[in-house]
């Protein structure tokens, strides 16, 4: 596999998980747990794929593919951030729901357009 191709495949996977990482408040408990566990699970995959990152893009050697890596290490951790802040909402939730909720519009509104680089970065190289 190239870097080009290592690249969009983990570009394509970022994507997927982006429109993933959401929370909807008010909700009940229950449905509060499965998002949790969704957040939860989507920083594993994260993480996992920054270290796939590590063994095929990282490995590249031309100034691209350090370039390229930069980037996506930095989508994976503003992603990982983001999935953070709103798993740590979806904790304070069932504790204080307008708190909470209030939150989660302030972090949807500073945050829109951060969470939206990632859709339109596949034409950046």
């Amino acid at each position: 596999m190239t870097v080009n191709e290592a690249y969009q495949q983990v570009l394509t996977k970022l994507q997927q998980l982006n429109a993933q990482i959401t929370l909807k408040l008010p909700a009940n408990l229950l449905s509060v747990r499965r998002q949790l566990q969704q957040l939860r699970n989507i920083q594993q995959q994260l993480e996992v794929l920054q270290n796939e990152m590590r063994l095929t893009i990282g490995m590249g050697g031309s100034p691209s593919a350090y370039w390229k890596y930069c980037f996506l290490s930095e989508q994976i951790h503003q992603m990982r951030q983001n999935a953070r802040t709103l798993e740590i909402l979806a904790e304070e939730y069932p504790v204080d729901p307008e708190g909470a909720t209030a939150c989660l519009k302030s972090f949807y509104h500073e945050s829109f357009y951060q969470m939206s680089i990632i859709s339109g970065s596949s034409s950046f190289w």
